[in-house]
C-alpha cells in the first residue's frame, strides 16, 4: 500500500514537471509562424447577398367575406364551393385563402382583417 501511494505521488510531480511553452515572440518560432501564415489561404471580401425589402401594406376587405373557422389544406380547398378558406392560424392571428382570378390573402389579427394581393 506505501508502494502505491509513493508511487502516485512520484507520477504526480513528474507530471507537474513540464517543458515551459514555447512563446509566439520568440524569435527561434518566427519561421514556424511564418510557413503557417503562408499556408492559409488570401482572404477576400464577399458579394453582398441582401436585397431591398418588398414591402406590401394591406387594404380593408372590399366585401364582407363569410369567414369560416376550421382550417383546410390548400389542395383539399374546393374554391367553386368555399369563396374563403381558413389555411392557417395562431392564438392571435389567421390566414385566409380567397378565390378569384389573381392570389389573394386575407390576414386577420385580432380585431384587424387586411387583405393582400
Amino acid at each position: 500500500m506505501k508502494r502505491l501511494l509513493a508511487g502516485s505521488l512520484l507520477c504526480l510531480l513528474l507530471a507537474g514537471c513540464a517543458a515551459p511553452a514555447a512563446d509566439i515572440s520568440d524569435p527561434a518560432d518566427a519561421g514556424t509562424e511564418a510557413a503557417v501564415s503562408a499556408a492559409l489561404p488570401e482572404t477576400e471580401d464577399l458579394p453582398v447577398l441582401s436585397a431591398p425589402a418588398v414591402v406590401t401594406e394591406g387594404r380593408t376587405p372590399e366585401t364582407a367575406y363569410d369567414l369560416p373557422e376550421e382550417v383546410r389544406r390548400l389542395a383539399e380547398w374546393d374554391q367553386a364551393a368555399e369563396p374563403a378558406a381558413l389555411l392557417a392560424r395562431t392564438e392571435d392571428a389567421a390566414l385566409y385563402g380567397l378565390d378569384g382570378e389573381e392570389d389573394r390573402l386575407l390576414l386577420r389579427w385580432g380585431d384587424t382583417l387586411a387583405e393582400f394581393d
